[in-house]
């Protein structure tokens, strides 16, 4: 039975962000404790509101699915593991799973795509290989017809399908190629055109309908031609109805110049080449004095091949540069028109799935600019903000920090930012800069006037430009202005400001100082008169961006706490929540952070926290809450508490992948503190502790963890997490997993609080029941209660839980207990009557009413309950015991033997059964039955000790077979050392056999073990007069 009230407690509140913004998510550790002793149909219930809850926790999936794979249900595997697919989940445990599971299931096409994307991760994998060996060949459906159509994708198909590897890709681009018309050194229009192979219909759905992302700011899409070829080489025309061209959202895109085109192909077969050509015509003016565009090779999926051309008038000066290309393209010129052509077949790919890099930083590539250099580019820009900033109209701006030019540009700062379109109710209107604006810079307005005022108060600075669209960078060798669509501004060191400011305005959260946490360690472009400069945005430092926590938690003696929480949120983490809570108005921005403070704290009301901060458009957020909980620490009915500690939070905080091809990078890099405090009732102290101190530092990270008590029954614990690095090399990330393993591991720990000798364990109890009303603090404080023979008060608990629990037999069983011991017989039978209505498990209540009965000496009721018992329950030796008992009683051994005969047949594999028939035939002097049942009982147990030692003292006793006696009996001491009726019967065997120092030997054993018991001493009286006997 168990002895403590367990209310478990886990310190794990909140780890708020994934990757660097991670929302808390239930420790994978505690939800493997929690579900390991539940059956698989429980697990695989449990763990589906687990994956409701957490979408995106990879383990989740792993764990359920490999609970339906347990119990064989394989169509559950599938379906789980594409939930996981869906999300962008995949790895190779879930893939081997999903590929057997469909070959369980028969679907060979689908594992045989499964399978193909495995090989296309690691085409050496030895799984498998494995797998695709328990398939039948036959069953796959496979397509080798060539499409007669145009004679490009025709050769582009065949060659493909030459390839061995052909089959393991769902789909392919045969071809992916852009071609830029170039009309002079500002103006181009362009072509994307496409063929895609189907080659198995695994992922038909994704490409049904098909996208294609262009600025609709520069260009239209005046042509759209798009057809689908069959297998059979049959062409179909897709309608211009099943063609739609849609905005972006701005804020996902950089801008609100994307658009896109969308091609519903349908649901094709597999062999089907789905094709299509865009002709995209410049529509406006170019305002940059130039162009740039830039083509990469690689790609996130199989391309067989890829081209790229362009075609300019000779006069027109362009610039190519290209990155990690190998070889020449094809050139030709006619008429003073110049055409470049680089193809490239099967160009690299990039499984990037759960990587932080783009693509655009891996890939080879090739651009062309119209550009003379990033000098005339910025010279423009430069221009442009200037210019721009002198047309806005300034209101209400009184500058009171003028000496102080630190303090000035913050004040400028929150003016603009108090001011900024970007908020509800605008104070100001911002004159759109029509040219900057057309070459999609977001949020130039807002810089060009930040410029503008910090001029007026001979503050030098720049416009430094970023790209935030697939965060392509600049290189210095050659100018791409076009890649640019957002700016922030930089100030330089010079007279009053001594250290080099990046001040961004692109949100209106960014608090001073800071730069969204996107655009740090990017490379951007300071646009100056002159000498412009490629620089890149600091990260910036962890100290800024900071979430702190602190507790102080007060506990009483029965576990139940009060909690006060601070929770300061600074930096990008308070730039992320304002994002969140932008669209709220000030009620549901306090019910945000309630409902995420409630996860932690069920108890927790509206009342109970505040938020500050929110009036301010950016900077520090704080919580503050006071209440109440109920489940921190363990509750043992001894009054002990304890408190188990885990930091797997940590890990979440962290939040990198175990492995990695690439640099893994975070989006920015900070530090989260967190001090718990806990206080316990006067005369609690620790009174065991296993905590550990840890410093632990490299250069990515810093850790620093102390605890220590205050006095004995107050102690404390905090923590530092300290991110000093943004990119962590690949090489380096299995070390810092075994880091952050060192630090979770070393501090998981355990505090024991115990009360002093003082505790009231009555009020103790009283304040448990009244509390928690749970049936196992009523049952351990009944038991308690009659342990100390406290029976008034006894009753009146008893008589509470049934009001509680009247379902409940055990606590009629308990009263019933309570008028056995007041010598209340037939108060005790009842409550036992009504105990045995309210449950099926009737026998302990049984046994309680034998021992009423045999209290009473009712031996009318008696018998029959244990005949009819023993009928009931045969296998159950405290009936069987009882019944022998009372036959005992009235010297009824025939009855007894009649009993036994009947048991070992009913369960003839029962050693005891035969054991205690021999014993019984013993004593009718039966000695050939005797013999036969003990001989029984040892053949199905050999090791049955006490039918070891009767057939020992049987043959002894009739001086038989004495030398196999002694062994009997030798084994039987050995089997149990400390039974003295087993050193008396070896004892025996040896007098009997003539050897009376080995009788003495062991009587003296058997003496030791029970030294005041007469018969003993009588026998070595026997045996050394004996002795006496043979020296006269």
């Amino acid at each position: 039975m168990r002895k403590g009230l367990i209310i478990t407690c886990m310190f794990c509140f909140y780890s708020l962000f994934s990757n660097t913004i991670n929302f808390y998510e239930i420790n994978i550790k505690k939800i493997e404790s929690m579900i390991e002793a539940k059956s698989p149909l429980e697990k695989i219930l449990l763990l589906e509101n687990f994956i409701i809850n957490q979408p995106d926790n990879p383990e989740l999936y792993r764990l359920k699915s490999s609970a339906e794979m347990y119990v064989r249900d394989y169509k559950g595997v599938i379906k789980t593991i594409k939930q996981a697919m869906n999300r962008g989940i995949e790895d190779l445990d879930l893939l081997y799973k999903i590929s057997l599971s469909y070959i369980y299931n028969g679907n060979y096409n689908e594992a045989h795509n499964i399978i193909s994307k495995i090989f296309s991760l690691n085409e050496n994998d030895a799984t498998a290989s494995f797998l695709l060996s328990l398939m039948d060949k036959n069953k796959i459906v496979t397509n080798n017809h060539i499409i007669p159509t145009y004679p490009d994708i025709k050769k582009l198909e065949t060659d493909f399908l030459s390839n061995p590897d052909h089959s393991i890709f769902p789909f392919v681009y045969l071809y992916q190629g852009k071609s830029l018309l170039i009309k002079d050194h500002k103006k181009y229009d362009y072509t994307m055109t496409a063929a895609i192979r189907i080659n198995s219909d695994t992922h038909i759905d994704e490409l049904s309908s098909y996208e294609l992302i262009f600025d609709s700011l520069l260009f239209t899409p005046a042509n759209i031609d798009a057809k689908i070829i069959q297998a059979d080489g049959a062409s179909t025309a897709v309608s211009k109805e099943l063609i739609d061209i849609e905005p972006l959202n701005a804020n996902d895109y950089g801008g609100n110049n994307f658009k896109s085109i969308k091609i519903n192909f349908g649901n094709q077969t597999e062999g089907t080449v789905l094709c299509y050509s865009i002709y995209f015509k410049m529509i406006k003016e170019n305002a940059l004095p130039g162009f740039s565009d830039t083509f990469y090779t690689g790609s996130q999926m199989k391309t067989f091949k890829k081209e790229y051309s362009f075609i300019y008038p000779a006069t027109t000066p362009l610039q190519i540069h290209t990155n990690g290309i190998n070889g020449l393209p094809e050139k030709k010129e006619e008429s003073n028109v110049i055409t470049q052509t680089y193809s490239f077949i099967n160009p690299p790919i990039y499984f990037l799935t759960g990587e932080s890099i783009s693509i655009f930083a891996l890939s080879p590539s090739i651009t062309v600019s119209t550009f003379e250099n990033w000098e005339s580019a910025g010279n423009w820009y430069h221009n442009q903000f200037k210019k721009s900033g002198q047309e806005t109209h300034i209101e209400n701006l009184h500058l009171t920090n003028k000496k102080n030019k630190n303090a000035l540009v913050e004040q400028i700062f929150n003016y603009i930012q108090n001011q900024t379109k970007h908020t509800k109710e605008k104070k100001i209107k911002f004159p759109e800069p029509i040219t900057i604006n057309s070459m999609r810079i977001n949020n130039s307005s807002e810089v060009a006037l930040f410029i503008k005022l910090l001029d007026l108060n001979d503050i030098i600075s720049f416009p430094m430009l970023i790209s935030t669209y697939g965060n392509e960078q600049p290189v210095r060798d050659i100018a791409t202005p076009f890649i640019f669509n957002t700016s922030i501004v930089n100030i330089p060191v010079q007279n009053g400001i001594d250290k080099e400011l990046f001040i961004d305005l692109s949100t209106q959260f960014i608090p001073f100082g800071n730069v969204h946490y996107l655009y740090q360690g990017l490379n951007g472009f300071i646009a100056k008169k002159e000498k412009s400069v490629i620089a890149k945005i600091p990260v910036i430092d962890g100290s800024i961006n900071k979430m702190t926590e602190n507790f102080l938690i007060k506990i009483n003696r029965i576990g139940k706490a009060t909690v006060s929480l601070r929770q300061e949120i600074a930096g990008s983490f308070s730039e992320y929540f304002r994002e969140q809570i932008s669209s709220l108005d000030t009620n549901k921005q306090k019910a945000f952070f309630y409902d995420m403070q409630k996860e932690a704290f069920p108890e927790l009301t509206s009342d109970q926290l505040s938020v500050s901060g929110l009036e301010k458009q950016s900077g520090s957020i704080t919580i503050d809450l006071n209440t109440t909980s109920s489940n921190l620490t363990e509750i043992h009915y001894d009054g002990k508490q304890i408190i188990n500690f885990s930091l797997g939070e940590v890990k979440e905080w962290v939040s990198i992948p175990e492995s990695s091809r690439y640099t893994y990078r975070k989006n920015f890099i900070y530090s989260y503190k967190k001090r718990i405090e806990c206080i316990f009732p006067e005369g609690y102290s620790i009174t065991t502790q296993n905590l550990t101190n840890i410093e632990k530092n490299n250069k990515y990270m810093n850790f620093n963890f102390h605890a220590d008590k205050i006095e004995n029954n107050h102690f404390y614990l905090e923590y530092e997490l300290t991110l000093n690095k943004n990119e962590i090399e690949a090489e380096d990330i299995p070390v810092i997993n075994a880091y952050i393993n060192y630090i979770t591991q070393s501090l998981n720990f355990t505090l024991t609080l115990e009360p002093g000798n003082d505790i009231d364990f009555e009020l103790f109890f009283d304040q448990l029941i009244d509390e928690y009303k749970e049936d196992a603090v009523y049952k351990n404080y009944i038991t308690r209660l009659l342990s100390e023979k406290r029976l008034e008060k006894a009753i009146l608990v008893i008589q509470k839980g049934m009001e509680l629990f009247p379902q409940d037999s055990y606590y009629n069983t308990l009263l019933s207990l309570v008028y056995l011991d007041t010598n209340e017989l037939d108060k005790a039978e009842k409550e036992l009557f009504i105990a045995l209505d309210k449950t099926e498990e009737q026998l302990t209540i049984y046994k309680f009413l034998i021992d009423i009965y045999k209290k009473s000496g009712n031996d009318e009721k008696l018998k029959p309950l244990l005949l009819d018992l023993s009928e009931k329950y045969p296998e159950d030796p405290a009936v069987i015991t009882e019944m022998i008992e009372f036959y005992k009683k009235t010297d009824n051994s025939q009855a007894i033997i009649e009993l036994l005969e009947k048991l070992t047949r009913l369960l003839p594999e029962n050693t005891d059964y035969f054991s205690d028939l021999g014993y019984f035939y013993s004593l009718v002097k039966n000695i050939e039955k005797a013999e036969e049942n003990l001989l029984k009982a040892l053949k199905i147990n050999p090791d049955n000790k006490y039918a070891l030692n009767n057939i020992a003292w049987l043959y002894a006793e009739n001086n038989k077979n004495l030398p196999i006696a002694i062994e009997y009996a030798l084994k039987a001491t050995m089997l149990e050392s400390d039974n003295y009726n087993f050193f008396d019967t070896l004892a025996e065997c040896y007098f009997k056999s003539g050897d009376i120092e080995n009788a003495i030997v062991n009587i003296d054993k058997a003496i030791l073990l029970k030294p005041d018991f007469q018969y003993l001493i009588d026998q070595k009286a026997r045996f050394e007069n004996a002795v006496k006997k043979e020296n006269q």
